[in-house]
């Protein structure tokens, strides 16, 4: 991604990255993850043309692809159904914690505004409950902060989200979120 990037990653090249993906990430009866890879992956395909998350997928069947960087998936409960979107913006981590996830929900066109938005990239957790009538959750992430980030000022919020969705027609009328921060050693909540 950047001069020196090769030097901050543990496992090095697609096959090993793919192989450490499907050993590690946790697989448990009854439940389907769907992803999408961002800026990190796509590297492997300007690079090579290899399309990392379709690797992953073609070796996990409980891990399902849906593309680079953004997809859209239908929630439904009874009657009613939700669009909820998976988005991994580009740009750099801004000053503000939510100024990128509301200048992106700024920026969409009404009639096509999804009901909720999982947003990665910037490897913060944010719950932004009703911003243009869009939910827009920054999922955390599950990296250590690298040199590179201590550089550039930029903390990584660990941890993941649980979240459920009261829908009722086409509306999330209901809305629990709870998040699981992660403290590697010697860290704390503090500061």
């Amino acid at each position: 991604m950047y001069r020196g990037h090769e030097y901050e990653i543990r496992i090095h090249g697609a096959d090993n990255q793919v192989n450490y993906c499907c050993e590690v990430y946790p697989q448990v009866s009854g439940i389907t993850t769907y992803f999408i890879t961002g800026n990190h992956d796509l590297s492997f395909w300007k690079q090579a043309g290899i399309d990392i998350g379709t690797r992953i997928s073609e070796k996990r069947q409980d891990l399902v692809y849906l593309g680079p960087e953004e997809a859209d998936i239908i929630i439904k409960n009874g009657n009613g159904q939700i669009k909820l979107r998976l988005v991994h913006p580009g740009r750099g981590s801004a000053y503000a914690l939510s100024y990128h996830p509301q200048k992106y929900i700024e920026a969409l066109t009404g009639g096509e505004k999804p009901n909720a938005i999982f947003m990665g990239h910037y490897h913060k957790s944010e719950l932004l409950p009703n911003y243009r009538n869009v939910v827009l959750i920054q999922g955390g992430c599950m990296q250590s902060q690298t040199p590179y980030m201590r550089r550039q000022n930029i903390a990584a919020m660990i941890g993941f989200w649980i979240v459920e969705f009261g829908i009722e027609g086409n509306s999330i009328v209901r809305l629990k979120a709870e998040f699981f921060p992660y403290y590697e050693k010697g860290e704390s909540d503090v500061g």
